[in-house]
C-alpha cells in the first residue's frame, strides 16, 4: 500500500513540478552567481559563469532588505515569464526561488479589470441616475405648472357656475345651464386630473386633503353629472343610496368624486344599452359603492391588467388613454381603499370601491358657523388672477369676513407691515416674488398671524415646502367653498 503512495506522490510532484518550473539561483552577498538548481531557459535565463552578476537579470535583487525571507507574489520580470519569488538567505549567500505564476497572474488581472469595469459601471449608473433625477425634475416642473395653467381657470368656472346654479332668484332654466356647466367642468377636470396625476402617482408625491364634507352633497353631484340625458345616451341611470350611510364622513372629497367620475364614465362608455346602477352603502366603517353595468362585460385574460396604466380592453376603440382606471385604483389606496372588479363575458361588470372613513358630525361642517363671529376678521388674499379674487371675495364676504387683496407678492409683504389682518389667503404660484418667499419673508419678520396656501399643483413636495416655509394651513385648487371656510373658521378658532 505505502508503495503505491510513493509512486503516486513521486508521479504528483513531477507533475506539480513540470507545471510550476521551480527554478533556484544561489547568489552571494554581492549578487554574483553561485549555483543553481532547475532550468534556466524556463526563464529565459542565460547560462551563469560562477561569480557572474545577477543584477541585470534579476533586479528585484537590487535594494532588498537584509532579511532571512522575502516574498514577491507577482514578478513580471521580462516580458514573457510572470513568476512567484522566493529569496531565503542562508549565512552569507541568497537562495532566489523562482515559480512560475501566470494563471495566478491572469487571475489577478481578471479580478482587476473586473473591478475597473464595475467602478466604470458605477460612474455610468451615477450619471444616468442624475440624467434621471434632472429629468424628474424638468417633468415635476412641467406638470406643476400645466396644472397651474389648467386648475386656475377650472377654479373660476367651477365656483362661478355654482354661485349661479345655488341662486334662487334666477329663471330655472338659467340656473339648469349653469349646473349643466359646473358638472361638465368637474368632468373636465377629471380628464386634466387624469393625465397629470399620473406622473404624480407614479413617483409618489400626490397629495390628498382629508377633511369632512356632507355625503350628500357628493351623491346628489353624481346624480346630476350622469343623470341628465346628454350622458345617458338612451342607456337608464338607477342610483341607489342605503339608509346606513352617515351625513359626515372624513375623505379627499375632490379625489372620492374623481374615483367615480372615472369608473362611472367608464361603464357609460363600454355599456351600449340597458343600464348603469350606483349605489352607495355603508359596512364595516367603509363607504362602498358599486358600479354595475350592462355592457359587454371583460374577458378573465384582460381584467387582470384592466386596473394598469394606458390598458384598455377593445383596443381598436378610441375611448380614452386608458388612464381612468388605474389612477381610480391608486387614487382609492391613497385613500385607504381599493377598488375591485368582478365581470362575465357577456353579463356586463361590477365595479366596487370599498374606503375606509371616519364619520364626521355636521359641526364640523362650514353650514353651522356663526356668521356674525367673522365680522371683525380681516383676510388678506393674495392671488393674481382677477377672476379668482372676485370669486374669493364673494365665498368671505357671504361669511361674514372683510377682505383686503394683493396681486403679487412684494404688494403682500406691505399690506402685512401697514395693515391690520387676521389671516392671510396666499395663491404660492405668484409671479417674480413666490408664494414661498412671500411666507419666509413675513415669518423671518414675526408676522404671527396664521397664513394659508393656495396652489393648483397636486405634488406633495410643494406643501411640505409651504408648511416648512411657514403655512398653517394648504388647499389645492379648485379650492371648494366649504373646505376654504372650514380651514379659515378652524384656524381662527384655534389661533390666539
Amino acid at each position: 500500500m505505502s508503495e503505491h503512495i510513493e509512486k503516486i506522490a513521486e508521479n504528483l510532484y513531477a507533475l506539480t513540478a513540470r507545471k510550476m518550473k521551480p527554478l533556484i539561483v544561489a547568489v552571494d552577498d554581492k549578487n554574483n552567481f553561485v549555483s543553481h538548481y532547475g532550468e534556466l531557459s524556463d526563464y529565459k535565463l542565460p547560462q551563469f559563469d560562477k561569480g557572474q552578476s545577477c543584477v541585470e537579470e534579476l533586479p528585484f535583487l537590487v535594494g532588498l532588505e537584509d532579511e532571512a525571507y522575502v516574498t514577491l507574489p507577482i514578478v513580471n520580470f521580462n516580458d514573457d515569464n510572470v513568476s512567484s519569488v522566493n529569496i531565503i538567505k542562508i549565512n552569507s549567500n541568497r537562495y532566489v526561488v523562482l515559480l512560475e505564476a501566470v494563471d495566478e497572474y491572469q487571475r489577478e488581472q481578471q479580478l482587476t479589470q473586473s473591478s475597473n469595469e464595475t467602478k466604470l459601471l458605477y460612474q455610468k449608473l451615477q450619471q444616468l441616475t442624475q440624467q434621471l433625477e434632472i429629468a424628474n425634475q424638468t417633468k415635476s416642473r412641467f406638470i406643476s405648472g400645466m396644472s397651474h395653467e389648467f386648475r386656475t381657470p377650472i377654479s373660476s368656472i367651477l365656483g362661478y357656475s355654482n354661485l349661479l346654479a345655488c341662486n334662487d332668484s334666477l329663471d330655472a332654466n338659467v340656473i339648469q345651464h349653469a349646473r349643466a356647466i359646473e358638472r361638465n367642468a368637474q368632468y373636465l377636470l377629471s380628464l386634466i386630473d387624469n393625465v397629470l396625476e399620473h406622473a404624480q402617482l407614479e413617483a409618489e408625491k400626490l397629495i390628498v386633503n382629508i377633511a369632512p364634507f356632507l355625503l350628500h352633497d357628493l351623491i346628489v353631484n353624481i346624480g346630476l353629472m350622469f343623470g341628465s340625458d346628454e350622458k345617458n345616451a338612451g342607456l337608464t341611470f338607477n342610483l341607489e343610496t342605503s339608509e346606513s350611510l352617515p351625513e359626515v364622513i372624513y375623505s379627499d372629497q375632490i379625489r372620492l368624486q374623481q374615483i367615480l367620475i372615472n369608473v362611472i364614465g367608464n361603464a357609460f362608455k363600454y355599456t351600449e344599452k340597458g343600464s348603469v346602477t350606483v349605489s352607495f352603502d355603508w359596512h364595516d366603517e367603509k363607504l362602498v359603492v358599486k358600479v354595475t353595468d350592462s355592457g359587454p362585460g371583460i374577458p378573465i385574460e384582460h381584467q387582470k391588467n384592466i386596473f394598469q396604466a394606458y390598458s384598455r380592453y377593445n383596443s381598436g376603440s378610441n375611448k380614452g388613454a386608458g388612464l381612468g382606471l388605474s389612477i381610480s385604483a391608486q387614487l382609492a389606496e391613497k385613500l385607504q381603499g381599493k377598488l375591485e372588479l368582478k365581470s362575465q363575458l357577456g353579463k356586463g361588470s361590477v365595479f366596487t370601491l370599498m374606503l375606509k372613513a371616519k364619520v364626521g358630525s355636521t359641526d364640523s361642517i362650514i353650514n353651522e358657523i356663526d356668521i356674525s363671529n367673522n365680522q371683525a376678521k380681516r383676510v388678506l388674499v393674495v392671488e393674481d388672477d382677477e377672476d379668482l379674487i372676485e370669486l374669493l371675495k364673494i365665498y368671505l364676504h357671504e361669511y361674514g369676513y372683510s377682505t383686503i387683496f394683493a396681486t403679487n407678492g412684494n404688494s403682500a409683504l406691505q399690506q402685512c407691515e401697514n395693515e391690520a389682518i387676521d389671516l392671510v389667503l396666499l395663491d404660492m404660484q405668484l409671479p417674480k416674488l413666490s408664494g414661498i418667499e412671500v411666507v419666509k419673508s413675513l415669518r423671518s419678520s414675526k408676522f404671527k398671524a396664521p397664513i394659508i396656501g393656495m396652489t393648483a399643483s397636486s405634488n406633495i413636495d410643494d406643501k411640505v415646502k409651504a408648511l416648512e416655509a411657514g403655512c398653517d394651513e394648504f388647499l389645492s385648487k379648485p379650492i371648494q367653498p366649504t373646505s376654504l371656510l372650514t380651514a379659515i373658521n378652524n384656524i381662527l378658532s384655534h389661533h390666539g
